[in-house]
């Protein structure tokens, strides 16, 4: 044998042939089987996050517009198009029932509200809302419409408002300015005897601070033109606890967790509460109304003086019976509320007819 020869078995070349194919057709049905295995698995399960996904929004939306029937309330059940297309649509030959354990909506994936179906549902909602009864009356109303603790909250109570009382919804926020000076001009004229109240007044007209805060300032001296009543036939608030009533001043946000903490274990039904922020009080810069699992955050101070207005009504909730006078003529002045308790009071009566 020569060097550099090698001598190779060819066999039979068909044969060889046969097997490469036959190896590497058996291979590439091997691929195909997988990729064809992968893909159907890939479609499987993007259906079944489909079906999951339009699972999640159906009942989302049943969360947000209705609420099954609570049995130990009597009541008709509800009813109406829009109702019937969330709850009686068929099946499999059946028909929905609600759902006794309603999923959490998580702030981050809820839907948006839509302002048509939420108006369109007002009525039941009022409905059911009002023959709620305590205790833990706004516990069970916030278990049935979750939607009003998001940040979308005061929106929602905003047009639940507006439908109970459609001409004055916004009357606050548009006469407010125009009040102001008239409200100040009384004040000087009423011959205010606390001596803290006369020190507000002066500091609202002699210093400088932003609009906030003056609007601040002015609600704080609302209880010495008003004076708060007796409560009861022993306790007789004074013009100090009536000005802290339901509203507080942080001189940071790391107070607010602290203040609300401690205002959870009271679970009472009187109106919510505000937070103002500010290094001090002719400097506030953030606003914040509370209750309960209720945490909202506000653009201005007399923005959440309408959400107080506006909530308490809506949620069924009592005023604070140690400003008692200051809301009446608030929801009597402004809102056109009729039927108001005190609203007839000699005090309130005056200073509206004075500022009319």
């Amino acid at each position: 044998m020569e060097k550099g020869i090698r001598f190779v078995d060819v066999g039979n070349p068909a044969k060889s042939g046969s097997d490469d194919s036959d190896s590497e057709t058996g291979q590439s049905a091997g691929d195909s089987n997988s990729d064809a295995d992968a893909s159907s698995d890939g479609t499987s399960s993007n259906e079944d996050t489909a079906k999951d996904s339009d699972s999640e929004d159906e009942e989302s939306e049943r969360e947000t517009y209705y609420t099954p029937r609570d049995k130990t309330i009597k009541k008709s059940n509800p009813s109406g198009l829009i109702y019937h297309k969330y709850f009686n649509s068929p099946i499999r030959g059946k028909f929905r029932s609600p759902s006794k354990k309603k999923p959490k909506i998580s702030e981050n994936r809820a839907p948006p509200v839509e302002p048509f179906k939420w108006k369109a549902t007002a009525a039941y909602r009022k409905q059911t809302i009002d023959e709620v009864e305590p205790p833990s009356k706004l516990e069970k109303i916030l278990d049935n419409w979750p939607r009003f603790k998001d940040a979308v909250g005061p929106t929602l109570i905003d047009w639940d408002y507006e439908y109970r009382n459609p001409q004055a919804a916004n009357q606050l926020l548009s006469r407010w300015e125009s009040f102001v000076p008239k409200f100040i001009q009384h004040a000087k004229h009423c011959n205010i005897a606390d001596r803290s109240g006369i020190k507000l007044l002066e500091k609202i007209i002699q210093f400088s601070m932003n609009k906030c805060s003056r609007d601040y300032h002015i609600f704080k001296l609302f209880p010495t033109v008003l004076k708060p009543k007796r409560i009861g036939k022993r306790k007789l608030p004074t013009i100090l606890d009536a000005q802290k009533d339901h509203l507080v001043h942080c001189y940071s946000a790391n107070d607010i967790g602290p203040i609300i903490e401690l205002s959870k274990k009271k679970r009472d039904l009187l109106q919510p509460t505000i937070i103002v922020v500010g290094a001090n009080d002719t400097e506030l810069a953030q606003f914040y109304v509370f209750k309960d699992n209720v945490f909202w955050k506000s653009c201005s101070f007399i923005r959440c003086i309408d959400l107080v207005v506006k909530s308490t009504t809506v949620l069924g909730l009592k005023f604070s019976p140690v400003n008692e006078l200051v809301w009446a003529f608030l929801r009597t002045f402004f809102y056109q509320e009729e039927g108001v308790e005190n609203s007839k009071s000699s005090s309130v009566f005056s200073l509206t007819k004075a500022l009319q």
